[in-house]
């Protein structure tokens, strides 16, 4: 595994890094230049401790599932949740929080110790967040059942495109069955309303992003539509998706 640079991060660089077989590095930098540097390239970064530390795991990866919103897909259990009067009442409601720390605290309990989001990952995630760029902005999604976290993730929006990073829904409870995946349609309707051009989540290999409507794109396919949205602006809140040169 070879170290990504910020030499790498370049246009030349990363035009002989894209046709390689390799998808994952790491990199010991954890500055939030970086980050936005590899995270505006098409890599998902995660974390992991070694012999030296904490150590960022970035990854061109082979293949990306990619949600257009034509393709969401509500199955028969989430159906029925969307006829649930909590949606409509007030009680249920979805945020896009420019502060994370309670999605990421919601995610440290989840995982129990047991995820990539180490405490220096977290802490850079919130190192961003309390640094807003216009092009990158990290996001705590929380969807809250009576005022209750019932479920939400983590990410980051470039230009007109957002990626999600990790998630969690309620495990047990009166809020639980169901509701991780109600998060992930309000929130696509949500990108959608915004003008963003597509969701990245990520991995192609996990059923519910297939399950939700996500297509699996490969790697230089899928960095040709990204490359073309990362240069678009989308306002925080409606429409307004308009390529930028």
């Amino acid at each position: 595994m070879r170290e990504l640079t910020l030499a790498d991060l370049t246009p030349r660089g990363l035009a002989e890094l894209i046709p390689l077989e390799d998808d994952y590095y790491f990199s010991l930098n954890w500055s939030p230049e970086f980050y936005r540097r590899q995270a505006r390239a098409g890599f998902i970064a995660v974390a992991g401790i070694t012999p030296v530390g904490p150590v960022l795991f970035p990854e061109l990866q082979k293949a990306y599932a990619v949600l257009d919103w034509e393709n969401l897909h509500l199955g028969k259990t989430v159906s029925r949740l969307f006829k649930n009067p909590a949606l409509t009442d007030g009680r249920v409601s979805l945020s896009l929080n420019e502060d994370p720390r309670p999605v990421l605290e919601a995610l440290e309990a989840h995982w129990e110790g047991e995820s990539w989001l180490l405490t220096p990952y977290r802490n850079l995630l919130c190192r961003l967040s309390d640094q807003p760029e216009m092009d990158f902005r990290v996001w705590g999604v929380e969807l809250r059942a009576e005022g209750e976290l019932i479920a939400g993730e983590v990410g980051y929006a470039i230009g007109a495109v957002y990626t999600s990073l990790s998630g969690f829904s309620r495990r047990e409870g009166p809020w639980s069955r169901g509701w991780g995946t109600v998060q992930l349609i309000l929130l696509a309707r949500e990108l959608e309303r915004r003008g963003f051009a597509f969701w990245n989540l990520g991995h192609p290999y996990m059923p519910y992003k297939l399950q939700l409507g996500a297509k699996i794109f490969p790697r230089a396919e899928f960095l040709r539509r990204w490359q073309q949205a990362v240069k678009a602006a989308c306002s925080p809140h409606g429409q307004s998706f308009r390529a930028t040169s």
